[in-house]
């Protein structure tokens, strides 16, 4: 799927399609109990917003495997959200 093309031209080595797109559909679920989606009135409107979460997760992914790989320590590092 998406999480697995973005990841095929990403630097990442050994990221887990799944993981990303497991994180944004827990993404997705918490912005909508939150109510934060009121703005998504159609499927490529929904399709959208989930291809830019899936991307930000993994570029969060990939800079967060760069911090640990440079000796920062896990969880060191902010994320926007996503």
């Amino acid at each position: 799927g998406l999480a697995r093309s973005r990841l095929k031209t990403s630097p990442l080595r050994g990221a887990d399609e799944e993981d990303v797109a497991l994180s944004a559909v827990v993404t997705f679920r918490e912005k909508i109990a939150a109510g934060q989606l009121a703005d998504v009135e159609n499927s490529r409107q929904l399709a959208a917003w989930l291809a830019v979460v899936v991307t930000h997760k993994v570029i969060d992914r990939f800079r967060r495997e760069q911090a640990v790989k440079a000796g920062d320590p896990p969880g060191r590092m902010a994320t926007a959200g996503w």
